[in-house]
This record gives structure tokens, sequence and C-alpha cells, in this order.
């Protein structure tokens, strides 16, 4: 879809992208996650293939991001690799977090349902208000 996209429309760009669908293509990926992290990336975003995906009748966070070393190590401290601080980071609670990320996901996509049925701008703009309330619900953003 993102060729697609980027083919159609200047507001669209092409980016890179790789499909794990076997363990074989997943170590591709780790190993293409490590170079472009060593080059100085932040990191990658894994995502379902489908745009809505489901498991057991449950929606799925829409996308992951996958941080490298050096962005882990700005942002939690050169020694965020020691036992004890890896011990600490594993503990944190990401359900609140990733609870948020997918409300964010589903007002998005209620808006963006609306807006294509033709509904008034208050009613596309009540998500985009709903999400924006989502956002000012204090949550760590390092998570």
């Amino acid at each position: 879809m993102n060729l697609e996209l980027a083919a159609l429309s200047k507001f669209f760009i092409e980016t890179e992208f790789k499909v794990i669908d076997s363990e074989a293509s997943e170590q591709d990926v780790i190993e293409w996650w490590r170079e472009m992290t060593e080059e100085g990336h932040e990191g990658i975003v894994i995502k379902p293939e489908t745009f809505i995906a489901k498991e057991r009748g449950k929606l799925l966070q829409p996308a992951i991001k996958v941080r490298g070393r050096k962005y882990l190590s700005i942002i939690y401290g050169m020694d965020y690799l020691s036992p004890a601080n890896l011990a600490r980071l594993k503990n944190r609670n990401t359900s609140k977090k990733q609870k948020l990320a997918l409300r964010e996901f589903v007002l998005g996509v209620e808006g963006i349902r609306r807006f294509v049925n033709g509904d008034s701008l208050q009613r596309v703009h009540e998500c985009v208000l709903g999400t924006l309330s989502l956002e000012s619900d204090p949550v760590d953003p390092r998570l």
C-alpha cells in the first residue's frame, strides 16, 4: 500500500519495509534493525499486515516502536543495560499506554469513517477532540 500511495500523491512518501512471515524473515528484520540503529536511526515500527488486526476477537495495537540502543540510552541513561536497570524497566506496566494507543486508534478510524460518510465537521471533530483529550492523560511517554 505504501508504494501505491506514494505513486499517487506527493503527500505520501515511499518508505522501506520488510514482511515477517517466517523465522528466517524475522531474523532478517532483526539484522536490518541492528544495521539501521547502528547507523543512528531511532528504530523501526512493527505493524500488522492488515490495517485493522484482531486476535481472538480483540483489537491489536496498530503499531509498536522498536527503538535502538543509542536512542534508549538517551531516554533511560547510559547505564540502562545494567542488570538492575533492565530488571526495573522490564517490570514497568505498559498496559495503560497500550490501552490509550488502542483508544486513540479507534477514535481515529471513527473520525475517518465519519468524514468519508459525509458527516458534519462537528461530528468528525468529536473524534479529534476525543483523541486530544486522551493525549492529555499523564502516561510516561518513554514507554
